[in-house]
């Protein structure tokens, strides 16, 4: 059998232009708290294909005299944003694992200071640090490929191999328990759908976008030929709430979801009862303030959507306005925001009660 490397190599060569299209379809991250340039979910690459984004207004002021929201009333978050003295932020770099290193950084004489540096993604939740790990999945029964990208066939048949998937596991550093919603069990990309046969062709990626306070988010783009001229290509937008150990629906507040789909279906020049929501991308701006990126999704006629997913087109609001699980983590202290260096950045806020437990957590990170 031909080596998996060399087969994906021809693979790539035969079908670059799907392949640039999943893999390169992302957001690119801008300069300001609103970036009004055209972007898609994925962090990989710019892309021809990416949505525009564009901000939203501001939500109205609410009066003195209102009531006490639901959160107002709440229990008292677990720290104060502005007593935060370390925060952990991620640095896009294609050779760490999770597409990212993360750097330690500390409040020295009220000024940031990079403490310690990691070849991969951290996260964390309100008790721990999360890294990243890998397992193999067995992949569903699809066609084998020689070295120039042909179907292999013998006896008149095309041949037919399991491949072993790699996937990504977060894994939480004090007892080793993995989170990973996106994988099925099977290796299949469609999450819950058994394997068929008329299946011959299929890749799946995950790639990981951002995240804030204990939730992180990632992207799984995939790839499925069943025969015919076109395969399908797919993304989906994963929240990850770490405190919980599972995937989440993370929206913007009640309040605001009507001007934020308006915006989006003036973005897709379709009508309101047309446009779906596909998820929101998580970070801060340039300012410290945090930034919500929320994805809408039209229909699209097959191959004809110019976002993640072939049967649609994709739109991508900025917004302030973050979900109410994120309120407390609304802005960063005011010392970290000379390290964001003007840009747009994935940070996470370390409580201050375990700043010498996540410091060791993290220096532990990746060491194996």
């Amino acid at each position: 059998m031909v080596p998996s490397s060399t087969m994906e190599a021809a693979r790539a060569a035969r079908r670059v232009g799907l392949l640039l299209a999943l893999f390169a379809s992302g957001c690119q991250r801008g300069g300001g708290d609103a970036d009004t340039s055209r972007a898609s979910a994925s962090s990989a690459a710019p892309s021809a294909s990416a949505a525009p984004v564009v901000e939203a207004p501001p939500p109205p002021v609410a009066s003195s005299s209102a009531a006490p929201s639901a959160a107002a009333s709440g229990p008292e978050p677990p720290f104060d944003s502005e007593s935060v003295t370390a925060v952990i932020v991620w640095q896009q770099d294609d050779k760490a694992q999770g597409g990212f290193r993360s750097s330690w950084v500390e409040r020295i004489a009220d000024k940031p200071e990079v403490k310690g540096e990691r070849p991969g993604i951290i996260a964390v939740s309100s008790t721990s640090i999360w890294s990243l790990g890998t397992t193999i999945v067995k992949g569903c029964s699809q066609y084998a490929f020689d070295a120039n990208g042909e179907v292999v066939v013998r006896n008149g048949q095309p041949v037919r191999v399991n491949p072993e998937l790699e996937m990504p596991e977060l894994v939480r550093a004090e007892d080793g328990k993995r989170v990973a919603p996106w994988k099925d069990g099977h290796g299949y990309p469609t999450v819950g759908t058994q394997c068929e046969s008329s299946l011959e062709e299929y890749s799946v990626r995950v790639v990981f976008e951002g995240g804030m306070g204990p939730f992180v988010v990632a992207s799984v783009n995939t790839y499925t030929n069943h025969g015919g001229a076109h395969g399908i290509r797919g993304q989906n937008l994963v929240s990850i709430d770490l405190d919980a150990g599972k995937a989440v629906d993370l929206g913007p507040p009640e309040k605001d979801k009507a001007a934020l789909a308006k915006a989006a279906a003036a973005g897709l020049s379709v009508e309101l009862k047309e446009v779906q929501p596909a998820g929101v991308v998580l970070m801060y701006g340039p300012l410290g303030a945090g930034l919500a990126l929320y994805r809408f999704s039209a229909y699209a006629p097959y191959v004809g959507g110019l976002g993640g997913n072939s049967y649609s087109n994709d739109f991508v609001v900025s917004s302030k306005s973050l979900p109410v699980e994120l309120e407390r983590y609304q802005k960063l202290p005011a010392w970290v925001v000379p390290h964001l260096n003007g840009k747009s950045r994935m940070v996470f806020m370390v409580p201050p009660a375990r700043l010498s437990a996540f410091r060791r957590q993290f220096d532990a990170a990746y060491s194996k």
